[in-house]
Order: C-alpha cells, then structure tokens, then sequence
C-alpha cells in the first residue's frame, strides 16, 4: 500500500492533479472558514480571497523559493539516477546487503514481522536482537551504501525499525511464561481489553511498516546488485 501511494504521488499526471485538488480543497476550506466566523457568505469571502492584492517583492521571493527547492529535489533525484557502479564499490554494496538479509535480518525476522508475531502472542526477547543489532550496526560510519538509492530505502528501514523499538518499549513486558532456555515477553494479559487493543494495533502498524522497506531494500537491491 504504501508503495502504491508514493507510486502514485509520483506519478508525472497524478501528482499534478493531487496538488490541485490539495490547493483547491485548502482554498475553501479557508474561505468557508472565514465566511463562517465572519458571519458573511462564501462566495463574497472567496472572491476577496482571489482578489486580493499581494506585493510584488513576495511573490518573486515565492518563486524563487520554490525554484531553490525544485532544484534541490531534482538534485537528488539525477544523482540516484546517474549512479554507475565500478568493481569495487559493487563488491562492497553486495557484501552490506548480504549481511543486513542474512546476520541483522534474515528470513524468520521477516516472517515474525509479516504474521505480526510480537503483536499476537508473547515471544522470546532473542527474536528482537535484530533492532539492537540494527542500531548497533548503524553507528558504523561503514554502514552505508554507496548507491543512494539503496542508501535512502535502508535509511528509512532504520527509522521504522527504531519506531517499533519504540512502540515495543511502551506495550511489552515480561511473561509468567517458564522455558528453560527462552525468555518469553508480550503485552501483559491483566490490561484491560481496550488498552491490550490499542497495544496491539501500535505493534502491529510498527511491524508493517518495518517489513515494508525491509521487502523493499530486498527487491531493489536484488535487481540493483543483481543478487
């Protein structure tokens, strides 16, 4: 879903036509707004709306404003597009990625994420050594990739990962659960049932989110490092 949206937003068309419709829905709400507190009518509000007289000197600063900033995205974005790889700077990239999939992430990290395993039902702690390893790894000034667009998606899979550290800190806790080998931790089953819901809908959005980019980083950087 997520990527359908941000698919969508950047779409050459339909960006266009979400920007409208965001700049006219803006524009009467504000003007209905006024009407309202005002004690007058719409449409004498939002004709004075588009009648009203602006400074030159500010919309030349406007303009040169959202230049700097088309600039500065579209910087970015041909420096991801002109990426080359040589020899070595592919071998490094495709040694990052094997570790984050194979040490800090590997395949039953995903799958817990997927079937929202630390939402539904307690865990052992050790199923969460990939954040504190995640978090660990990422104080690495080595711990980059060199193409930007791999760099950009692992980035935002930090941020997601830290956001379910988070959400876990704040929703589970220690079992009754006895293993002689495994700790066991979850959302206290004595809550009340509206706040072990609210638990478990924070967790569970964490971990869809986190394994969001976590598919994402897997998919580009397989097709990107041809892996």
């Amino acid at each position: 879903m997520k990527e359908k949206i941000s698919e969508i937003f950047k779409h050459p068309i339909w960006s266009n036509v979400i920007a409208t419709f965001i700049v006219l829905g803006i524009t009467v709400g504000y003007n209905l707004t006024i009407s309202i507190f005002k004690d007058t009518d719409f449409i004498t509000e939002f004709l004075k709306f588009w009648n009203y007289k602006i400074k030159l000197w500010i919309i030349v600063f406007l303009i040169l404003a959202l230049i700097l900033v088309y600039r500065f995205l579209s910087r970015n974005k041909i420096k991801e597009d002109n990426f080359k790889y040589e020899d070595e700077t592919l071998e490094l990239d495709r040694k990052l990625f094997e570790k984050i999939r194979t040490e800090i992430m590997d395949e039953s990290v995903a799958l817990n994420l997927k079937d929202n395993s630390f939402s539904s039902y307690p865990f052992d702690i050790r199923d969460l050594d990939f954040i504190h390893n995640f978090t660990e790894e990422h104080k690495n000034p080595n711990f980059e990739f060199l193409n930007p667009k791999l760099e950009t998606i692992k980035e935002d899979l930090i941020e997601s990962v830290e956001l379910l550290q988070k959400s876990l800190s704040k929703n589970i806790f220690g079992t009754d659960i006895k293993h002689p080998e495994k700790t066991f931790i979850g959302i206290p089953k004595e809550w009340e049932y509206e706040r072990i819901e609210a638990a478990r809908n924070n967790i569970e959005n964490a971990e869809k989110l986190v394994f969001t980019d976590y598919e994402k980083l897997i998919k580009t950087g397989r097709r990107i490092l041809k892996i």
